[in-house]
C-alpha cells in the first residue's frame, strides 16, 4: 500500500491541531490513497 497520508501530510488545513492526525477534511485523500489496495482484498 503507499503512504496513506500522501496528499494530506504537510497540508495543515488537513491535520488536526496536534498536527499528527488528519483531520475530517482529510478523509476522502486517505480513501483515495487505500481504496485501490484494499478494494481487492474485501
Amino acid at each position: 500500500m503507499p503512504f496513506f497520508l500522501d496528499g494530506v501530510g504537510g497540508h495543515p488545513d488537513l491535520m488536526q491541531a496536534d498536527g499528527l492526525h488528519p483531520a475530517a477534511g482529510a478523509q476522502d485523500k486517505l480513501l483515495e490513497n487505500v481504496w485501490p489496495t484494499l478494494k481487492p482484498l474485501l
